[in-house]
């Protein structure tokens, strides 16, 4: 034989050999850690902590699933722990194990079957008509799916709470919580049609705001500077009103007394220079301020006539606007810059 080939022979003759020991050294390390955990879950179950004792059997009976004794003892805790459906399962199991076997723990596991069987509460869970063959319907039992498989049969159950939820696209989610004790007559619980789910509420609309009233048929703002002038022009005006009423009753009281040459003599001679001179004050400030609040007005109007039709885009603009709104009513300074 040519020395490349008898170098591979040796090389694939020695893997061959390795691998019964490979395999015998995984084996004893599975046991290993399978024996450990069976002797914590005993001396857990021996505290009566058997919400940590149960576990650990589990994944003994993983690691070993053809132990018969782990398979018993697996039983036996979920048994002393109350979970009685979970129990008639196991014993189950490791009934039909030993029976192949020839193990002589098969009765015990066949007799603890009936007994628990007698005693595991029973749960039906079935779908009304309405909702049987709704598309997207889901159904679960405790957090796991109730599949259409077994609707309608009574399996048992560990004593204790459970809670039926049943869903589906569009319709409100529906949800029961039974309670079954041990030895409990049978029980049902069916979903029923759902229901459609109800529409979304709008959210509430906002409160209507105050709207700021412009003048129809003035597109542009009107400048602040006419505002200004414009009542001060009204107001000197309504000043000189004053005056001129002020005026004509010192007149007419003058004439009353000193006749309508208005010359005063003897005794009306002192109340008529009053009355002259304040005649003369009246004349001259209806004339000035009353000159000065027309002028104004003109002013104003000019600069409101003017006005441009439509402010420049980023122009400055400020002003007066009425404000009208569900519960105000007056004026606001606006402005624009």
């Amino acid at each position: 034989m040519p020395l490349p080939h008898l170098r591979i022979s040796s090389a694939v003759a020695l893997a061959l050999a390795l691998l019964p020991a490979t395999r015998d050294a995984r084996a004893d390390d599975t046991a290993a850690a399978a024996q450990a955990l069976f002797d914590d879950a005993v001396s857990l179950m021996a505290e009566k902590a058997y919400d940590r004792a149960c576990p650990k059997l589990d994944e003994v009976v993983r690691l070993q699933p053809r132990k018969v004794g782990a398979g018993m003892q697996r039983a036996q805790c979920y048994e002393d722990w109350g979970k009685l459906a979970t129990a008639w399962s196991a014993y189950r199991s490791v009934g039909d194990l030993a029976r192949a076997a020839g193990d002589a723990r098969a009765a015990k596991a066949e007799a603890k079957v009936k007994e628990l069987g007698a005693r595991a509460p029973r749960l039906t869970v079935t779908v009304a008509p309405g909702s049987r063959y709704m598309r997207g319907l889901s159904v679960e039992r405790n957090g796991v799916a109730v599949g259409a498989a077994v609707w309608d049969t009574a399996l048992p159950v560990d004593p204790g709470e459970h809670v039926i939820v049943a869903s589906a696209p569009g319709k409100q989610r529906w949800t029961r919580t039974v309670l079954l004790a041990a030895d409990a007559a049978p029980m049902t619980v069916t979903v029923p049609a759902l229901e459609d789910e109800a529409p979304e509420k709008p959210s509430p609309a906002a409160p209507p705001e105050a709207i700021p009233v412009q003048a129809k048929g003035l597109s542009g703002r009107v400048p602040v500077w006419a505002w200004g002038v414009g009542g001060a022009g009204l107001a000197a005006a309504g000043v000189a009103a004053g005056f001129a009423v002020d005026w004509r009753m010192a007149q007419d009281e003058l004439v009353k007394q000193c006749g309508a040459t208005l010359v005063c003599r003897g005794a009306h001679a002192t109340p008529g220079t009053q009355l002259n001179a304040q005649q003369d004050r009246d004349r001259i400030i209806f004339a000035a301020v009353g000159g000065v609040g027309v002028a104004a007005v003109v002013v104003a109007v000019v600069g409101i006539a003017t006005r441009p039709k439509q402010a420049p885009e980023g122009a400055a603009s400020v002003g007066w606007a009425p404000v009208l709104g569900p519960s105000v009513v007056g004026l606001s300074w606006q402005g624009v810059f």
